[in-house]
């Protein structure tokens, strides 16, 4: 998440508030694997949609994709967008999903 966090654009603090939160509710699914990917902004909007006012010069949304696994998987390596460039009045907003279908 470190990683991927970072070329996402967030601040070292900003991605260790995300992995503390994270990390410790992942680990509480006791699953062998999980699948981690990233909703596309289209999606994203579509199911967490929001509205900053006064709008933001520079915004950074992440929403992260958890799926517990019971086995391993060959999934595609996740294509990331180019890392944003923070200027003037930056918001950002993390969260995340887990996909409990089909599992346990």
């Amino acid at each position: 998440l470190k990683e991927v966090n970072k070329k996402l654009g967030l601040t070292d603090f900003e991605s260790k508030e995300l992995t503390e939160y994270w990390v410790k509710r992942l680990k509480e699914l006791n699953s062998k694997y999980i699948q981690i990917s990233l909703f596309e902004k289209n999606v994203k909007d579509k199911l967490d949609k929001i509205i900053i006012s006064p709008k933001p010069d520079t915004l950074i949304e992440i929403l992260y994709y958890f799926k517990p696994l019971d086995q391993k998987e060959d999934i595609k390596p996740l294509i990331l967008p180019k890392t944003p460039q923070r200027i003037g009045f930056t918001a950002v907003e993390w969260g995340g999903m887990i996909d409990y279908d089909d599992w346990n």
